[in-house]
């Protein structure tokens, strides 16, 4: 497991990777996180161990409390085929922290991890309140909602 202590703004906060065991208490954190967009999938510890063992990878911001305040995923691409290899997934950052460059953080972060899993590119889902932060990062619109980032 890798851990980064980052300074942004006002927000002191580590990042990890999770393991293949999820505690409870990070489940409900996570969860937590996540309340209110759940149609776009939610997390469970039951089925992490699975996610990790097809090749997923999960970071977790963490403030200085050791609560987890934001997530990213990253998965490998279902379909050869694609022309991505890295689908990136449950971006989230605790409401009353965001704009202080936690989500930043955590995209810049697994971005680093797909281009060391040889990864060329990755994509993802926007909801369209997000759709200018990922453009932000570089992220170009492919078609509805997905969009997809060319790595170095």
């Amino acid at each position: 497991n890798t851990e980064r202590i980052l300074w942004m703004k006002t927000a002191h906060f580590k990042i990890t990777e999770l393991g293949r065991r999820v505690s409870k208490s990070d489940e409900t954190s996570i969860q937590e996180l996540f309340k209110g967009w759940e149609r776009f999938g939610c997390f469970e510890s039951r089925t992490f161990p699975l996610f990790v063992k097809c090749g997923g990878r999960m970071l977790v911001a963490r403030d200085k409390r050791d609560a987890i305040i934001g997530t990213v995923s990253l998965s490998p691409g279902i379909k050869p085929t694609w022309p991505w290899n890295g689908e990136v997934g449950f971006v989230r950052v605790k409401d009353c922290l965001k704009s202080q460059g936690i989500g930043r953080a955590l995209m810049n972060e697994v971005e680093a991890l797909a281009i060391k899993l040889l990864y060329s590119q990755v994509c993802l889902n926007s909801s369209r309140e997000a759709r200018g932060f990922y453009e932000r990062l570089g992220y170009k619109l492919v078609k509805g909602n997905r969009y997809q980032k060319q790595l170095k």
